[in-house]
């Protein structure tokens, strides 16, 4: 048996305890993951320029290769925490068998995808020809983190979605102790271990997010939920992924229009007049603060996601909008202080973040633009999050094409080379975007049917009660109610 949730009662699901209980740990979360990219990019740098290089390589590969995890990631929350509101426990047991098996399936079909194209990947990069060799053999090891990196994003998004969203985190300290101690020793050669450079440190992501995902399975296996009835009949599975397709899809192409508008921005900066490589420094250091400010927005989209698809589920759509109407009020109030905050420290903030006086003074520039926006950027996330548990995810992807690449990169051209306003022009592009993602979501939030795209609730349409607002999708294969819906894991909040 697979036990379950129980449904959300009355409007506690949207309290403000519900909501810090669920989003503290998800920031320590998000924390513990800043935490491995900054001991890679550190311990690279010890080792060598050519490494360090290789390394931010390695970091855009991996995402491209990634893009069908994070979206698999974004339709599992959308699908579980619908089901698990409306207390579909044989549901939710045959979804995360089936997640699962996509998991494993698709990151073995990326890792193979990654071998066999290899060398056309480091064509296209045009890595130069010194550091080819190192990335060779970097890319060649970083392979085999793929399946564990899919494994690990889905099983953390099944926690998140049963609200055991301390379990991820303790998967992912798990992961940044252990690449902490294997980049330090494989990459350094501390420790007595051996001195392997850069291979080490591929080594070390594979052995730490293979431990992580390990850990999240065998928390599976202890709560029931890997067991030989959870595994989905064909029949089930054939009709069962299209609303998970229908709900990844556009989350996934959502990440590849803003990962590819940003790495179009950099072309544009590089190709500014007088020094490029100034503003593209400080826009990398500006970025690395903004970050902190927006581990807390990441951690309350997702808590909107799982409170949103649980009110949703439950066949509750006014509390679905209050939700959203809660945590936005509360993602916006709180991080426009910590960007007032941020901005009163930035001159020491900046002297830790880089050395160079030219730099310096220029990322100060970055973070005058940058902290205005964040109150739109925040909102922007966590609206992003609404659409993603409400599975209205094609509303959260028109608005990150629409402004990345009809605002932000024509703006940013048009200020920063045909206006000759340099990067300051470019930073003004950046706060017109956020602020049009901003409006663009909030459009749909107050005027588009998006609670319409949920799961429709089949128990209310057999037995009357709340119908599903707008026009529904269509029915599930799981449509029969469940006999005895109350004994789902996991519905404590933060458990």
């Amino acid at each position: 048996m697979v036990p379950s949730a129980a449904a959300p009662r009355g409007d506690s699901l949207g309290s403000f305890g519900a909501i810090l209980a669920l989003a503290w740990p998800q920031v320590l979360t998000m924390a513990a993951q800043f935490l491995v990219a900054a001991t890679d990019v550190v311990v690279a740098g010890h080792i060598g320029p050519e490494v360090q290089a290789c390394l931010g390589l390695v970091s855009v590969s991996v995402f491209f290769f990634l893009v069908a995890g994070t979206a698999m990631a974004s339709g599992a929350v959308a699908v579980l925490s619908q089901s698990l509101g409306a207390g579909r426990r044989r549901r939710v047991g045959r979804y995360v068998g089936l997640l699962l098996l996509l998991a494993v399936g698709c990151g073995g079909l990326s890792a193979l995808a990654f071998g066999l194209f290899r060398g056309a990947l480091l064509a296209v990069l045009q890595v130069p020809e010194a550091a080819v060799p190192v990335a060779g053999r970097f890319l060649g090891v970083y392979l085999y983190a793929l399946p564990f990196y899919y494994l690990l994003l889905v099983s953390n998004a099944i926690f998140q979605s049963f609200r055991r969203v301390r379990v991820p985190l303790w998967s992912m300290a798990l992961v940044a102790a252990a690449n902490a101690v294997l980049d330090c020793g494989l990459g350094l050669g501390l420790w007595g271990l051996p001195r392997w450079g850069a291979q080490g440190l591929a080594w070390a992501s594979v052995v730490s997010v293979g431990a992580g995902a390990a850990l999240n399975l065998w928390h599976l296996w202890r709560r029931g939920l890997l067991r030989r009835a959870a595994l989905p009949p064909w029949a089930w599975m054939r009709r069962a992924w299209q609303p998970l397709a229908r709900y990844a899809w556009p989350a996934g192409m959502a990440q590849i229009l803003w990962q590819g508008s940003h790495l179009v921005l950099f072309t544009i900066l590089a190709a500014l007049p007088g020094d490029g490589v100034t503003a593209l420094a400080a826009f990398a250091a500006g970025m690395r603060i903004e970050a902190l400010l927006f581990l807390p927005a990441y951690a309350l989209s997702l808590t909107a996601s799982i409170l949103v698809g649980r009110a949703l589920g439950a066949g509750r759509p006014a509390l679905a909008l209050a939700v959203a109407r809660r945590i936005l009020g509360l993602g916006c109030a709180v991080l426009g202080l910590g960007a007032l905050l941020v901005w009163a420290l930035r001159g020491p903030i900046l002297a830790l973040a880089t050395p160079d006086p030219a730099v310096r003074a220029a990322a100060g520039v970055y973070l005058g633009y940058a902290l205005w926006a964040v109150p739109f950027a925040v909102a922007a996330n966590i609206l992003g999050g609404v659409m993603t548990g409400a599975g209205a995810t094609r509303y959260a992807m028109a608005a990150q094409g629409l402004a990345g690449w009809l605002v932000k990169l024509p703006l940013a051209w048009l200020l920063g080379h045909t206006v000759h306003a340099g990067a300051p022009g470019v930073w003004a592009a950046l706060l017109g975007a956020h602020g049009c993602h901003f409006l663009l979501l909030l459009f749909a939030l107050l005027r588009l049917d998006w609670r319409g795209h949920a799961l429709r609730p089949a128990a209310r349409r057999a037995g009357g009660g709340v119908p599903c607002p707008g026009a529904c999708p269509a029915p599930h294969p799981d449509s029969r109610p469940d006999a005895s819906p109350a004994s789902l894991p996991g519905s404590r909040p933060g458990s």
